[in-house]
Protein backbone atom coordinates (compact mmCIF):
# COMPACT_ATOMS: atom_id res chain seq x y z
CA UNK A 1 0.00 0.00 0.00
CA UNK A 2 1.41 3.34 -0.68
CA UNK A 3 2.55 5.78 1.77
CA UNK A 4 -0.53 7.98 1.00
CA UNK A 5 -3.11 5.42 1.06
CA UNK A 6 -1.90 4.51 4.71
CA UNK A 7 -2.74 7.87 6.05
CA UNK A 8 -5.95 7.93 4.25
CA UNK A 9 -6.60 4.37 6.20
CA UNK A 10 -4.92 5.93 9.82
CA UNK A 11 -7.33 9.08 9.31
CA UNK A 12 -10.27 7.07 8.22
CA UNK A 13 -9.77 5.01 11.41
CA UNK A 14 -9.47 7.67 13.74
CA UNK A 15 -12.22 9.44 12.06
CA UNK A 16 -14.52 6.37 13.21
CA UNK A 17 -13.65 6.56 17.23
CA UNK A 18 -16.56 7.36 19.07
CA UNK A 19 -16.62 8.00 22.88
CA UNK A 20 -19.01 8.25 25.04
CA UNK A 21 -17.69 10.71 27.38
CA UNK A 22 -16.44 14.38 27.24
CA UNK A 23 -12.67 16.02 27.43
CA UNK A 24 -13.44 17.17 30.51
CA UNK A 25 -16.38 17.38 33.28
CA UNK A 26 -17.27 19.33 36.74
CA UNK A 27 -19.24 18.97 39.92
CA UNK A 28 -20.39 19.66 42.69
CA UNK A 29 -19.54 17.72 46.11
CA UNK A 30 -22.77 17.70 48.01
CA UNK A 31 -21.18 15.71 51.19
CA UNK A 32 -18.35 17.98 53.79
CA UNK A 33 -15.24 16.56 53.16
CA UNK A 34 -12.62 15.54 55.92
CA UNK A 35 -10.40 18.00 56.85
CA UNK A 36 -6.82 18.39 55.20
CA UNK A 37 -3.81 18.97 57.85
CA UNK A 38 -1.30 20.70 56.56
CA UNK A 39 2.42 20.64 58.55
CA UNK A 40 3.46 23.68 61.39
CA UNK A 41 -0.45 24.94 60.45
CA UNK A 42 -2.82 22.15 61.56
CA UNK A 43 -6.04 21.32 60.18
CA UNK A 44 -8.19 23.25 57.94
CA UNK A 45 -11.54 24.27 58.25
CA UNK A 46 -13.93 24.95 55.52
CA UNK A 47 -14.47 27.58 54.42
CA UNK A 48 -10.68 28.21 53.84
CA UNK A 49 -9.79 31.70 56.26
CA UNK A 50 -7.75 34.08 54.82
CA UNK A 51 -5.78 33.74 57.85
CA UNK A 52 -5.01 29.69 57.02
CA UNK A 53 -4.65 30.81 53.75
CA UNK A 54 -1.97 33.15 54.33
CA UNK A 55 -0.24 30.45 56.80
CA UNK A 56 -0.32 27.80 53.99
CA UNK A 57 1.11 30.44 51.44
CA UNK A 58 4.02 31.77 54.35
CA UNK A 59 4.97 27.20 53.94
CA UNK A 60 4.25 27.07 50.42
CA UNK A 61 6.80 28.65 47.21
CA UNK A 62 5.80 30.13 43.97
CA UNK A 63 4.76 27.51 41.56
CA UNK A 64 6.26 26.78 38.31
CA UNK A 65 5.63 25.94 34.80
CA UNK A 66 6.85 23.67 32.48
CA UNK A 67 8.11 25.14 29.05
CA UNK A 68 9.97 22.43 26.81
CA UNK A 69 12.21 20.43 29.09
CA UNK A 70 12.61 23.00 31.26
CA UNK A 71 10.93 24.24 34.96
CA UNK A 72 10.42 27.71 34.83
CA UNK A 73 9.36 30.21 37.85
CA UNK A 74 7.57 33.80 36.13
CA UNK A 75 4.87 35.45 37.67
CA UNK A 76 4.04 36.89 34.20
CA UNK A 77 2.92 33.95 33.54
CA UNK A 78 1.64 31.71 36.61
CA UNK A 79 1.49 33.41 39.86
CA UNK A 80 -0.12 31.27 42.50
CA UNK A 81 1.65 29.54 45.58
CA UNK A 82 2.56 25.54 45.35
CA UNK A 83 2.56 23.17 48.64
CA UNK A 84 4.24 19.91 48.26
CA UNK A 85 2.17 16.90 48.78
CA UNK A 86 4.47 15.85 51.86
CA UNK A 87 4.14 18.68 53.79
CA UNK A 88 -0.29 18.59 54.09
CA UNK A 89 -1.86 14.95 55.28
CA UNK A 90 -4.68 13.74 53.14
CA UNK A 91 -4.19 9.59 53.82
CA UNK A 92 -6.88 9.10 56.43
CA UNK A 93 -9.84 6.67 55.48
CA UNK A 94 -12.55 9.35 55.44
CA UNK A 95 -10.23 10.86 52.40
CA UNK A 96 -9.53 7.34 50.92
CA UNK A 97 -13.65 6.93 50.59
CA UNK A 98 -13.90 10.42 49.49
CA UNK A 99 -11.58 10.48 46.45
CA UNK A 100 -13.14 7.27 45.77
CA UNK A 101 -16.89 8.74 45.36
CA UNK A 102 -15.49 11.13 43.28
CA UNK A 103 -13.89 8.68 40.89
CA UNK A 104 -16.59 6.92 39.68
CA UNK A 105 -18.53 9.77 38.18
CA UNK A 106 -14.96 11.14 36.30
CA UNK A 107 -14.82 7.71 34.50
CA UNK A 108 -18.49 8.24 33.65
CA UNK A 109 -18.71 11.54 32.70
CA UNK A 110 -14.72 11.67 30.78
CA UNK A 111 -16.08 7.97 29.36
CA UNK A 112 -13.35 5.58 31.04
CA UNK A 113 -13.75 2.43 31.02
CA UNK A 114 -10.76 1.15 33.28
CA UNK A 115 -10.43 1.20 37.16
CA UNK A 116 -8.40 5.02 37.45
CA UNK A 117 -6.64 6.02 40.54
CA UNK A 118 -6.05 9.63 41.91
CA UNK A 119 -2.84 10.79 43.66
CA UNK A 120 -2.22 13.81 45.46
CA UNK A 121 0.34 16.11 43.45
CA UNK A 122 0.17 19.11 45.01
CA UNK A 123 -2.06 21.64 46.66
CA UNK A 124 -2.25 25.30 45.56
CA UNK A 125 -3.16 28.51 46.49
CA UNK A 126 -4.52 31.23 44.23
CA UNK A 127 -4.50 34.47 46.69
CA UNK A 128 -6.18 37.56 44.66
CA UNK A 129 -4.52 38.52 41.38
CA UNK A 130 -3.04 34.97 40.70
CA UNK A 131 -3.42 33.34 37.26
CA UNK A 132 -2.29 30.71 35.31
CA UNK A 133 -2.29 31.85 31.79
CA UNK A 134 -3.59 29.41 29.24
CA UNK A 135 -1.13 26.26 28.64
CA UNK A 136 -1.32 23.02 27.30
CA UNK A 137 -1.30 20.70 30.30
CA UNK A 138 1.60 17.48 30.05
CA UNK A 139 1.33 14.58 31.97
CA UNK A 140 4.25 12.99 32.52
CA UNK A 141 4.52 14.12 36.12
CA UNK A 142 3.42 10.78 37.87
CA UNK A 143 3.67 7.15 36.04
CA UNK A 144 0.86 6.44 34.36
CA UNK A 145 -1.18 9.88 34.38
CA UNK A 146 -3.28 10.47 31.56
CA UNK A 147 -4.98 13.19 33.20
CA UNK A 148 -5.65 16.23 35.61
CA UNK A 149 -8.48 16.27 38.44
CA UNK A 150 -8.54 19.41 40.95
CA UNK A 151 -10.24 19.49 43.67
CA UNK A 152 -11.72 23.04 44.79
CA UNK A 153 -12.12 23.52 48.37
CA UNK A 154 -14.89 26.49 49.57
CA UNK A 155 -13.37 29.80 50.31
CA UNK A 156 -13.93 33.01 50.00
CA UNK A 157 -13.51 34.49 46.69
CA UNK A 158 -13.97 36.04 43.50
CA UNK A 159 -13.15 34.10 40.05
CA UNK A 160 -10.99 31.51 39.53
CA UNK A 161 -13.06 29.77 36.62
CA UNK A 162 -11.40 27.22 34.90
CA UNK A 163 -11.21 27.20 31.21
CA UNK A 164 -10.89 24.08 29.10
CA UNK A 165 -10.35 23.83 25.17
CA UNK A 166 -9.92 20.92 23.10
CA UNK A 167 -10.23 20.60 19.70
CA UNK A 168 -12.92 23.02 18.27
CA UNK A 169 -14.75 22.80 22.07
CA UNK A 170 -14.70 24.84 25.25
CA UNK A 171 -15.81 24.59 28.47
CA UNK A 172 -15.93 26.82 31.32
CA UNK A 173 -16.25 25.70 34.72
CA UNK A 174 -17.38 28.02 37.52
CA UNK A 175 -15.58 28.30 41.09
CA UNK A 176 -18.26 28.98 43.30
CA UNK A 177 -17.29 30.09 47.10
CA UNK A 178 -19.41 27.61 48.86
CA UNK A 179 -19.02 23.83 47.93
CA UNK A 180 -16.34 21.89 47.29
CA UNK A 181 -16.46 20.70 43.14
CA UNK A 182 -14.30 18.50 41.00
CA UNK A 183 -12.82 19.74 37.61
CA UNK A 184 -11.07 17.45 36.15
CA UNK A 185 -9.80 16.61 31.78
Amino acid sequence: MAKSKYKTAIQEAINGISANGSFASWFEIAEQLPSITVQDVGEIKYPLSQDQAQKIIDKAHQAPFGKGSKTLVDTSVRKTWELDPELFNIDSPEWTAAVQKMLDPIRERLGINENIRAVPYKMLVYEPGAFFKEHKDTNNKIPSMFGTMVLVLPSQHAGGHVRLRHADKEIIYPSDQSVASVACW
